[in-house]
């Protein structure tokens, strides 16, 4: 009998050999894929390897030239640095959001701190206490310094941290045993451009509260936060079971397929819609790569020019970690996206002095294992994954990529560029180009002035992000929308 928290490890026919680093969370993951599938084999030459699987989070000159001599695939989009940074992913979220507001009702609203802190002190005096908060980091890992609350002064109280970003809390979550839960699900990208997305529905884990949860009560972590590492402390903690599931008992860490069927038990509905859910997470990271696509394309740029030659951009790919959550409506909500989603086939417990040790998990190492090997199958292997699906490729002109707002203000952005892509213009070029305008369209505004606003005066280069709030203070400077302010100036 099949334990339904033990993932199913399949199989594939085709011999696929992994370059691997010498992190040890991943050289345990090559160990497992050698167990687990006989066609599998893992090398530190990547002479030979069908995929480099590269660990850490910078990369190097050696990484630069690297690039250029292997001729398997790569695990490493060097653009997709901007999911580190939660702060920048909000800023063009919501750039996003101001444009398209249809498509981006996943988001909850999300600021960024200290920059935007008068906006968020004005959503919180408007809406009193019928909104929450979470605060996070910018480049946090593992819960750290997570907090929730609910007025400006708690906010105040608890401290408020440069690059930190605050978040609006769905007080209704879809439950999973009374209490609130998240899932975190993978996103395979291949390329930049074209870029193409592979989103999982069922290969991926839930994090489920210690806690039951208390509708509109932020103040227990244990209830609040999914982390495992702020829930490890809890006296009724258990990660998952040691071998076969007690239905009576509540584990912190359930595979994706698991969830679906206990979470449906918390709904009226007999049949619950789950391919409804599933078509919103699909639909969330068509979205999330839209709005991201040509600020990685920038960013990479700054690392390695592509020519645009097909085989060097179809060589590279990024696996992301989406961390989701399910109103009672059913309606999914993006709180994080993970750049570098941990490979670790470990959890977290307390030894018998209160020290966190990890414990090898049999989920983890199903859920990664499968995980991997739905990579190769669409990258080595050419096949259709029946635990991906296909949600995003911008060359297919159905995406309606031409006329996303983000890919017209990059289409300008690279018209000042020329001839090479560059992660960034210097702030001379972009005065250069206000100049140009004709003066309808910069009517009773100085170049020098939108520096000053864009806080870009002791700056040498302006990112596509601040480029694009550039030619929003033009286009409100005459009085257009600046969709039809790009119009007119993709015209000139």
């Amino acid at each position: 009998m099949n334990n339904p928290l033990i993932p199913v490890i399949e199989e594939h026919d085709y011999p696929c050999t992994i370059c691997i680093s010498k992190a040890e969370s991943e050289e345990n993951l090559g160990k497992m894929m050698e167990e687990f599938y006989g066609n599998y084999s893992t090398s530190q030459d990547f002479e030979g390897s069908d995929i480099l699987w590269l660990y850490g989070e910078e990369m190097g000159e050696y990484d630069r030239e690297m690039f250029h001599q292997f001729g398997g695939f790569i695990n490493k989009i060097y653009g997709t640095m901007i999911f580190k940074q939660k702060d920048l992913q909000y800023t063009i979220m919501n750039q996003c959001k101001k444009y398209h507001a249809d498509r981006y009702g996943f988001h909850p609203a999300s600021y960024s701190l200290m920059r935007e802190f008068d906006l968020l002190q004005d959503d919180i005096k408007s809406s009193g206490r019928a909104k929450s908060w979470i605060a996070k980091p910018s480049e946090g890992m593992e819960g750290g310094d997570i907090f929730c609350f609910d007025t400006f002064e708690e906010l105040m109280a608890k401290g408020v941290q440069e690059g930190m970003v605050a978040q609006q809390y769905i007080h209704n979550p879809l439950l999973l045993k009374g209490r609130k839960w998240d899932a975190r699900m993978y996103l395979i990208v291949h390329g930049i451009n074209p870029m193409r997305g592979y989103v999982s529905f069922d290969c991926g884990f839930a994090r489920v509260c210690t806690d039951e949860y208390e509708r509109g009560n932020v103040t227990n972590p244990h209830a609040t936060i999914t982390n495992g590492l702020r829930n490890v402390d809890h006296p009724y903690y258990v990660s998952e079971p040691e071998d076969e599931e007690d239905e009576n008992q509540v584990y912190h860490r359930y595979p994706l397929t698991r969830a679906w069927e206990l979470a449906s038990e918390n709904l009226d509905d007999p049949e619950p819609d789950l391919e409804k859910m599933k078509q919103g997470v699909k639909d969330l990271a068509n979205s999330l790569l839209r709005c991201y696509r040509s600020s990685i394309e920038a960013e990479q740029a700054d690392f390695i020019e592509m020519d645009g030659t097909r085989d060097k951009n179809d060589k590279l790919f990024n696996i992301l970690g989406l961390d989701v959550m399910f109103d009672a409506d059913l309606k999914p909500w993006l709180f994080e996206t993970n750049r570098n989603p941990g490979m670790s086939l470990t959890y977290p417990v307390l030894d018998e002095d209160g020290v966190v040790i990890q414990k090898n998990s049999k989920i983890a190492t199903g859920v990664k294992c499968n995980l991997i090997n739905e990579v190769t199958k669409i990258l080595v292997g050419k096949e259709d994954s029946k635990k991906f699906a296909k949600c995003y490729d911008n060359s297919d002109p159905e995406t309606g990529d031409a006329d996303f707002i983000y890919e017209k203000v990059f289409r300008v952005f690279k018209d000042i560029c020329g001839k090479k892509l560059k992660r960034a213009l210097s702030v001379h070029d972009f005065i250069t180009f206000v100049s140009s305008l004709p003066e309808d369209l910069a009517e009773d505004v100085r170049s020098d002035e939108i520096v000053n606003k864009l806080t870009l005066k002791n700056k040498s280069e302006i990112t596509l992000p601040e480029f694009f709030s550039g030619l929003e203070i033009l286009s409100e400077s005459v009085s257009m929308s600046l969709p039809s302010f790009l119009t007119r100036v993709e015209g000139e």
